[in-house]
């Protein structure tokens, strides 16, 4: 897999996902893997995430209600573990 491909922090996600929908993946344990929608509203800086593995939908107000409430998501970008299709 080509470097350019792995989201490398939060500002780098947010130039991808600025004011679209973006699909991704989030590398899990044993292989597998998780799919995401993601999209960074510009003009209010809120975060939207779609989670493929269970149907379910996340909205975050700012940077620091993400990083709070899906430490997982973060600690994923810092491995390297975001990557887009």
């Amino acid at each position: 897999m080509t470097e350019e491909k792995r989201i490398k922090s939060l500002n780098d996600l947010k130039k991808y996902c600025k004011d679209k929908n973006q699909e991704l993946y989030l590398l899990l344990n044993f292989g597998l893997r998780s799919s995401k929608n993601i999209i960074y509203n510009s003009k209010d800086k809120s975060w939207s995430i779609y989670n493929g593995i269970d149907d379910t939908y996340s909205h975050y107000k700012n940077d620091n209600e993400l990083k709070k409430g899906y430490p997982l998501f973060i600690k994923a970008i810092k491995k390297g573990c975001l990557i887009k299709y």
